[in-house]
Protein backbone atom coordinates (compact mmCIF):
# COMPACT_ATOMS: atom_id res chain seq x y z
CA UNK A 1 0.00 0.00 0.00
CA UNK A 2 2.64 2.44 1.16
CA UNK A 3 4.14 2.18 -2.41
CA UNK A 4 1.31 1.77 -5.16
CA UNK A 5 -1.29 3.68 -3.10
CA UNK A 6 0.61 6.47 -0.82
CA UNK A 7 -1.90 8.70 -1.62
CA UNK A 8 -4.81 6.60 0.82
CA UNK A 9 -2.20 5.91 3.78
CA UNK A 10 -3.47 8.94 5.37
CA UNK A 11 -7.06 7.48 5.08
CA UNK A 12 -5.62 3.57 6.29
CA UNK A 13 -3.96 4.86 8.89
CA UNK A 14 -6.95 7.34 10.69
CA UNK A 15 -9.29 4.27 9.95
CA UNK A 16 -6.69 1.70 11.78
CA UNK A 17 -6.21 4.63 14.52
CA UNK A 18 -10.15 4.29 14.93
CA UNK A 19 -10.16 0.76 15.02
CA UNK A 20 -7.40 -0.50 17.36
CA UNK A 21 -7.34 2.82 20.02
CA UNK A 22 -11.05 2.02 21.46
CA UNK A 23 -10.08 -1.42 21.90
CA UNK A 24 -6.65 -1.03 23.85
CA UNK A 25 -8.68 1.81 25.93
CA UNK A 26 -11.43 -0.68 27.31
CA UNK A 27 -8.99 -3.42 27.10
CA UNK A 28 -6.30 -1.14 28.77
CA UNK A 29 -9.20 0.40 31.35
CA UNK A 30 -10.42 -3.00 32.49
CA UNK A 31 -7.08 -4.04 33.39
CA UNK A 32 -6.13 -0.47 35.15
CA UNK A 33 -3.84 0.23 32.70
CA UNK A 34 -5.17 3.41 31.15
CA UNK A 35 -2.86 6.02 32.06
CA UNK A 36 -0.51 4.25 29.88
CA UNK A 37 -2.64 5.87 27.05
CA UNK A 38 -1.07 9.20 28.47
CA UNK A 39 2.42 7.86 26.91
CA UNK A 40 4.19 10.24 24.18
CA UNK A 41 3.32 7.71 21.48
CA UNK A 42 -0.51 8.52 21.49
CA UNK A 43 0.00 12.03 22.29
CA UNK A 44 2.35 11.93 18.15
CA UNK A 45 -0.14 9.91 16.70
CA UNK A 46 -2.95 12.44 17.74
CA UNK A 47 -0.36 15.55 16.54
CA UNK A 48 -0.49 13.10 13.46
CA UNK A 49 -4.25 13.13 13.43
CA UNK A 50 -4.42 16.65 13.54
CA UNK A 51 -1.65 17.34 10.65
CA UNK A 52 -3.55 15.48 8.22
CA UNK A 53 -7.28 16.58 8.65
CA UNK A 54 -7.55 19.45 11.02
CA UNK A 55 -4.30 21.80 10.35
CA UNK A 56 -2.92 20.37 7.08
CA UNK A 57 -1.63 23.97 6.45
CA UNK A 58 0.55 24.15 9.66
CA UNK A 59 4.40 24.41 9.42
CA UNK A 60 5.18 24.38 12.85
CA UNK A 61 2.69 20.96 13.10
CA UNK A 62 4.51 19.27 10.46
CA UNK A 63 7.89 19.81 11.73
CA UNK A 64 7.12 18.92 15.08
CA UNK A 65 5.28 15.58 14.08
CA UNK A 66 7.85 14.49 11.69
CA UNK A 67 10.88 15.30 14.93
CA UNK A 68 8.68 13.17 17.64
CA UNK A 69 7.64 10.37 14.68
CA UNK A 70 11.10 9.63 13.89
CA UNK A 71 12.88 10.49 17.20
CA UNK A 72 10.78 9.31 20.28
CA UNK A 73 8.27 6.93 18.62
CA UNK A 74 10.81 5.38 16.07
CA UNK A 75 13.22 4.57 18.92
CA UNK A 76 10.32 3.32 21.21
CA UNK A 77 9.85 0.23 19.18
CA UNK A 78 13.53 -1.02 19.95
CA UNK A 79 13.48 0.56 23.86
CA UNK A 80 10.01 -1.04 24.66
CA UNK A 81 10.59 -4.24 22.33
CA UNK A 82 7.38 -3.67 20.00
CA UNK A 83 7.33 -6.93 18.33
CA UNK A 84 4.92 -7.86 15.34
CA UNK A 85 2.75 -11.27 16.62
CA UNK A 86 -0.38 -11.72 14.65
CA UNK A 87 -2.58 -13.55 17.49
CA UNK A 88 -1.66 -11.01 20.12
CA UNK A 89 -3.65 -7.69 19.14
CA UNK A 90 -2.18 -5.88 22.36
CA UNK A 91 1.80 -6.44 20.84
CA UNK A 92 0.05 -5.40 16.89
CA UNK A 93 -1.88 -2.27 18.50
CA UNK A 94 1.69 -1.35 20.16
CA UNK A 95 3.80 -1.91 17.20
CA UNK A 96 1.21 0.27 15.19
CA UNK A 97 1.09 2.93 17.05
CA UNK A 98 5.02 3.46 17.27
CA UNK A 99 5.84 2.49 13.58
CA UNK A 100 3.02 4.07 11.65
CA UNK A 101 3.33 7.92 12.53
CA UNK A 102 6.79 7.54 10.65
CA UNK A 103 5.60 5.21 7.48
CA UNK A 104 2.82 7.76 7.50
CA UNK A 105 4.99 10.56 7.57
CA UNK A 106 7.81 9.35 5.01
CA UNK A 107 4.80 8.47 2.19
CA UNK A 108 3.46 11.79 2.75
CA UNK A 109 6.50 13.46 2.55
CA UNK A 110 8.44 10.94 0.45
CA UNK A 111 6.15 9.05 -2.21
CA UNK A 112 3.23 11.38 -2.39
CA UNK A 113 2.60 12.93 -6.45
CA UNK A 114 3.75 16.85 -5.79
CA UNK A 115 0.16 18.04 -7.09
CA UNK A 116 -1.72 15.99 -4.40
CA UNK A 117 0.87 17.10 -1.87
CA UNK A 118 0.11 20.80 -3.20
CA UNK A 119 -3.48 20.57 -2.68
CA UNK A 120 -4.26 18.22 0.08
CA UNK A 121 -0.70 18.91 2.51
CA UNK A 122 0.42 22.10 1.70
CA UNK A 123 2.24 22.33 5.16
CA UNK A 124 4.88 19.41 3.62
CA UNK A 125 4.98 21.68 0.17
CA UNK A 126 5.93 24.58 2.28
CA UNK A 127 8.69 22.86 4.18
CA UNK A 128 10.05 20.82 1.02
CA UNK A 129 9.94 24.03 -1.17
CA UNK A 130 10.25 27.37 -0.10
CA UNK A 131 10.36 27.82 3.65
CA UNK A 132 13.13 24.86 4.42
CA UNK A 133 13.91 24.59 7.76
CA UNK A 134 16.99 24.14 10.05
CA UNK A 135 18.41 22.20 12.74
CA UNK A 136 17.17 24.98 15.57
CA UNK A 137 14.38 25.19 14.25
CA UNK A 138 13.71 21.36 14.27
CA UNK A 139 14.75 21.33 17.82
CA UNK A 140 12.50 23.69 19.13
CA UNK A 141 8.91 22.89 16.99
CA UNK A 142 10.12 19.34 18.47
CA UNK A 143 10.91 20.60 22.39
CA UNK A 144 7.84 22.77 22.72
CA UNK A 145 4.76 20.02 21.79
CA UNK A 146 7.05 17.47 23.86
CA UNK A 147 7.13 20.32 26.62
CA UNK A 148 3.45 20.58 27.05
CA UNK A 149 2.87 16.65 26.82
CA UNK A 150 5.95 16.10 29.29
CA UNK A 151 4.28 18.75 31.78
CA UNK A 152 0.65 17.50 31.54
CA UNK A 153 2.56 14.31 32.11
CA UNK A 154 3.84 15.09 35.18
CA UNK A 155 0.83 17.26 36.76
CA UNK A 156 -1.59 14.49 35.91
CA UNK A 157 0.06 11.18 35.83
CA UNK A 158 3.24 11.14 37.75
CA UNK A 159 2.19 13.76 40.67
CA UNK A 160 -1.03 12.40 40.81
CA UNK A 161 -1.85 11.72 44.40
CA UNK A 162 -2.45 7.74 43.93
CA UNK A 163 1.57 7.32 42.48
CA UNK A 164 3.09 6.61 45.50
CA UNK A 165 0.27 3.99 46.42
CA UNK A 166 1.04 2.69 43.69
CA UNK A 167 4.54 2.52 43.50
CA UNK A 168 4.10 0.66 46.94
CA UNK A 169 1.74 -1.68 45.37
CA UNK A 170 3.96 -2.91 42.87
CA UNK A 171 6.78 -2.91 45.58
CA UNK A 172 4.60 -5.69 47.65
CA UNK A 173 4.66 -2.34 50.78
CA UNK A 174 0.74 -2.38 51.12
CA UNK A 175 -1.88 -4.81 52.40
CA UNK A 176 -3.49 -7.09 50.18
CA UNK A 177 -6.73 -5.14 50.08
CA UNK A 178 -5.39 -2.00 49.72
CA UNK A 179 -2.88 -3.46 46.79
CA UNK A 180 -6.42 -4.59 45.27
CA UNK A 181 -7.57 -0.89 45.08
CA UNK A 182 -4.39 0.43 43.20
CA UNK A 183 -4.55 -0.36 39.65
CA UNK A 184 -4.09 2.86 38.40
CA UNK A 185 -0.53 1.83 35.99
CA UNK A 186 1.80 3.89 34.05
CA UNK A 187 5.05 3.62 32.74
CA UNK A 188 5.97 6.06 35.39
CA UNK A 189 4.60 3.34 38.08
CA UNK A 190 6.43 0.36 36.30
CA UNK A 191 10.01 1.84 36.31
CA UNK A 192 9.59 3.05 39.62
CA UNK A 193 8.64 -0.67 40.36
CA UNK A 194 11.88 -2.29 38.76
CA UNK A 195 14.83 -4.31 40.78
CA UNK A 196 16.41 -0.52 41.11
CA UNK A 197 13.91 1.29 43.08
CA UNK A 198 13.16 -1.91 45.31
CA UNK A 199 15.28 -0.88 48.26
CA UNK A 200 14.13 2.40 48.72
CA UNK A 201 12.12 3.45 51.45
CA UNK A 202 8.47 4.72 50.68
Amino acid sequence: MCRRHSEWIHIWYSIQLLYFMPIRYFTYHKRGYQYFMADLCYFVNLLLLLNIWVFPNSRRLMISTYCLAYGNNAWAIAMWRNSLVFHSLDKVTSLFIHIMPPVVLHCLVHLLDQDLVDSRFPSISRVKGVEKYGLIEMVIWATVPYGIWQLSYHLFITVGPWTLCCIRCANGGLGEETRKNCSRASNFVHLASQELFKDLDW
